[in-house]
């Protein structure tokens, strides 16, 4: 088991006189066999998620998360982070 990136969940309850709806973060989920002698690091995984090679998510995970959606997150600017010299 494995959990990957952040997803935006909504959960609408509605108890009859009682509905509320309900917005947060939720990880994704995985699961997938690996041998326990090659257990993979944090680093590993995170490298996966990111280079988009993660296993398909359990079917059973499709009645509430939508399709995964490939980003494309761009480097941000960080010069104007720089401190400068006194």
């Amino acid at each position: 088991m494995a959990v990957g990136n952040c997803n935006f969940l909504i959960v609408a309850i509605d108890n009859k006189k009682d509905r509320m709806i309900y917005v947060g973060p939720a990880y994704s989920y995985y699961e997938f066999r690996q041998p326990s002698d090659k257990r993979l690091t944090d680093d590993q995984w995170q490298k996966k998620l990111l280079e988009g090679t993660e296993p398909p998510r359990p079917t059973w995970t499709e009645v509430y998360q939508a399709p995964k959606v490939k980003r494309q997150l761009e480097k941000p600017d960080r010069k104007h982070l720089q401190l400068e010299s006194r």
